[in-house]
């Protein structure tokens, strides 16, 4: 069994909403409390929204490995086979940071009919087709 979701995954997955859930409410605070003009306030709300909003779908990223014959997803405390033939097609995104990949399923499991994870190598990526999702899209094909 390979680990093909990256390691970076537990800072985004958990990390990250930890600092937001902290770090927004103080930022507001700080906004409300001193002098800032309506545009700095108004930039302060809205970064905070945006951060809330990052925070709740990194909420959703997935580990995944990799066995010969299924795939593994878990998350908090589940985990869930995924055979080949369940899956209808493997996507990834080149333009978001960190890129991930979307395995899109056929029907609904624990987890939905959609799943994302981070592969390895996804922070440093740039405008191409992750190997893995290459691979996959190979296994799913054959």
């Amino acid at each position: 069994m390979t680990q093909i979701s990256s390691n970076g995954t537990f800072y985004v997955k958990i990390i990250l909403p930890i600092a937001v859930f902290i770090g927004t409410p103080l930022i507001i605070y700080k906004s409300l409390s001193d002098n800032f003009s309506i545009d700095e306030k108004l930039m302060t709300w809205l970064f905070s929204i945006a951060l809330l909003f990052l925070a709740f779908y990194s909420l959703r990223l997935k580990y995944v490995f990799w066995d010969s014959d299924y795939l593994i997803v878990r998350s908090w405390n589940k985990e869930i086979k995924i055979e080949k033939w369940e899956i209808s097609k493997i996507n990834d995104n080149y333009f978001g940071r960190p890129n991930y990949v979307t395995i899109f399923l056929k029907w609904d499991t624990d987890f939905g009919k959609v799943i994302r994870f981070i592969p390895k190598g996804g922070f440093i990526r740039f405008f191409w087709t992750n190997k893995i999702v290459k691979d996959l899209n190979a296994w799913i094909n054959l």
